[in-house]
């Protein structure tokens, strides 16, 4: 296996385990500052910590 091929199945691998991130409604963003009472940037770093640990819900 050559050291590109190698490189593009790191690539794929990575692509798999972390999905990509979409654009954030407005209304979720609100919704968690307002309604669920919690700062968004701990939401964000707890969303980071699902993707970090996701064999922990499987």
């Amino acid at each position: 296996m050559s050291y590109r091929q190698r490189g593009n199945n790191s690539q794929l691998r990575q692509m798999t385990t972390h999905p990509k991130l979409e654009p954030l409604p407005t209304w979720e963003k609100t919704f968690c500052i307002e309604v669920a009472a919690m700062p968004w940037e701990r939401f964000v770093e707890s969303k980071k910590n699902l993707y970090e640990h996701d064999k922990v819900f499987k």
